[in-house]
Order: structure tokens, then C-alpha cells, then sequence
């Protein structure tokens, strides 16, 4: 039976790893990357401030957040800065030495920290990221809009080619 677990633990983390190399990589392309760490971003500002303005700490918002983001990679980036916010070095500093969330993003949440109004500025930066995300979507089914109709082009050409191969072998059958 122990064997059995530690087998289950070691697919686990197996699979674990699987993803954060996948999002990674997701984060990492032209496109779809920058859709989904806008996504990300904007889900998590949104939480956050969600929760500051209702009395939570900024460090058990955080670790909240981290729990509930949907981006392994992201999450995992949250851990050095919430180290760094228990030794006092703020938040803004260690998100954005980072590197893995926006410069805009930092900035906003830094001016935020040192005006006082964090909740306020993660609420803007959550809404600056979903019209973003509506531009990006815009973008994207832009993009795939024209791939979609010449991949039927491709298809129904392929079907008319096949149908008149058929047609052209029943003419040679009768001569």
C-alpha cells in the first residue's frame, strides 16, 4: 500500500510539473500568451482588492489569491513576493522584480502602495486588464476568422476534388 501512494505522490508532482511547463510555455507565445496572462492579471486584481476593501490582510489576500489563480506559474511567482512582503519590503518591488506580471501592472499597484489606496489602484488595474482582454479576444478572433475560412476552403475543394476523381474514373470504365 505504501508503495501505492508514494506512486500516486510521484504522478502527482509529475503532472504538476507537466503544467507549470505547459503554462509556461502557454505564457511564453505570440497570442495566446499575452490573452491569457491578461486574463490572469485582470482575475487577479480584481480578487484582490476584492478583498482588501472588505478587511482582509494583505498577506492572507494574497496567499487567497494564490490559491485560487488559474495560471500554475503565475501562483508560484506570488511565493517569492509574499517572502519578501513578510520581511517589510512592500509589494509592488518584489511582484515586479519578478518579471512574470506586466510593468504596467507593477507600476499601478506600486503607486497604489504608496499612495495608500492599493484596493483603489488593483480595481483599476483589474479594469485597464479587461478591456485589454476584450481588445486581445477582438484581436484574436480576428486572427482566426480568416484561418477558419481557408482551412473550409481547403476542405470543400478537397471534397469537390475527390468527388470529381470519382467521376472522371466511371468515364474511363465506360470507353
Amino acid at each position: 500500500m505504501v508503495w501505492l501512494r508514494s506512486a500516486g505522490f510521484g504522478l502527482r508532482c509529475r503532472v504538476h510539473g507537466l503544467r507549470r511547463v505547459r503554462e509556461g510555455r502557454v505564457l511564453g507565445g505570440p497570442l495566446l500568451g499575452d490573452l491569457m496572462s491578461k486574463v490572469a492579471i485582470a482575475r487577479f486584481a480584481r480578487t484582490l482588492a476584492t478583498l482588501l476593501a472588505n478587511g482582509v490582510t494583505l498577506l492572507t489576500g494574497i496567499a487567497i489569491v494564490k490559491e485560487t489563480m488559474g495560471n500554475v506559474v503565475l501562483a508560484r511567482g506570488l511565493d517569492g513576493v509574499i517572502a519578501k512582503l513578510r520581511e517589510g519590503k512592500g509589494f509592488g518591488r518584489p511582484m515586479a522584480d519578478t518579471g512574470l506580471y506586466p510593468r504596467l501592472a507593477t507600476q499601478m499597484i506600486l503607486v497604489g502602495e504608496e499612495s495608500g489606496r492599493l484596493e483603489e489602484m488593483l480595481g483599476r488595474v483589474a479594469d485597464v486588464y479587461d478591456r485589454e482582454v476584450a481588445t486581445a479576444v477582438k484581436r484574436f478572433l480576428a486572427v482566426l476568422e480568416p484561418m477558419l475560412i481557408l482551412g473550409l476552403a481547403v476542405m470543400v475543394g478537397g471534397i469537390v476534388f475527390s468527388i470529381l476523381l470519382g467521376v472522371m474514373g466511371m468515364s474511363d470504365l465506360v470507353v
